[in-house]
C-alpha cells in the first residue's frame, strides 16, 4: 500500500465539530446582552409597580405644592381603589369595598379646631359629633363625613355610605 492512501484512510479531520464562525459567535454575545438587558427591564419594571403608590404620592405631591401623607389606617378590606387625585393645595385619596367607598382629602391650613368649625361646620343642619383623639379634635358630621386640622394639613373624610365612628376617625 502507498504511504499517502494509508494516511488518507486513517485521517478524522473530518470527524470533529466545525470551528464556529465569526458571525455565530457575536450572535451569542448579542442574544446573552439581550437577555440580560431583558432582566433588567423587568426587575425595574417589577420595582416600579411594588412603589406605584409612593411614586402617585410623590407626583401628586409636586402637583398639588404640599406635602400630602398616605393614610397610616384604612379599614378592613378597603384599598386604594384609583390613582391619587391632586390639584393645587389638595389630595385626594379614594378607597373601595365593594359597594362602599370613601374619599380622604387633604389640604394645606393655617386653621386651628375652633376656626375650622367657624368657617365650616357652623350654621350645618346635619347632625354633629365632636371627638377628642391623639389630641386632635374631629367633626364628625351626619355619619359621613369627618374633618379635623393637625400640623397645618386639614383632613376631610367623604363616606358614600354611613360608617361606624371609629372608622371615620
Amino acid at each position: 500500500p502507498d504511504i499517502f492512501e494509508a494516511a488518507i484512510a486513517r485521517a478524522n479531520s473530518h470527524k470533529q465539530p466545525k470551528h464556529p464562525h465569526p458571525r455565530q459567535r457575536h450572535h451569542r454575545r448579542v442574544a446573552s446582552y439581550a437577555a440580560g438587558i431583558a432582566a433588567v427591564v423587568i426587575m425595574a419594571g417589577f420595582a416600579a409597580y411594588a412603589n406605584m403608590t409612593n411614586i402617585e404620592l410623590r407626583i401628586a405631591n409636586m402637583h398639588a405644592g404640599f406635602s400630602a401623607q398616605m393614610p397610616k389606617y384604612t379599614p378592613t378590606g378597603y384599598a386604594l381603589s384609583s390613582p391619587i387625585r391632586a390639584e393645587e393645595g389638595r389630595v385626594t385619596f379614594s378607597f373601595r369595598s365593594g359597594d362602599s367607598a370613601f374619599d380622604i382629602a387633604q389640604q394645606p391650613s393655617n386653621w386651628n379646631s375652633q376656626t375650622l368649625y367657624d368657617n365650616t361646620i357652623a350654621g350645618t343642619d346635619d347632625t354633629l359629633q365632636t371627638v377628642q383623639d391623639k389630641g386632635r379634635t374631629i367633626y364628625i358630621i351626619g355619619g359621613k363625613k369627618a374633618t379635623w386640622v393637625n400640623g397645618g394639613v386639614r383632613y376631610d373624610v367623604s363616606a358614600s355610605s354611613n360608617k361606624n365612628r371609629d372608622d371615620l376617625i
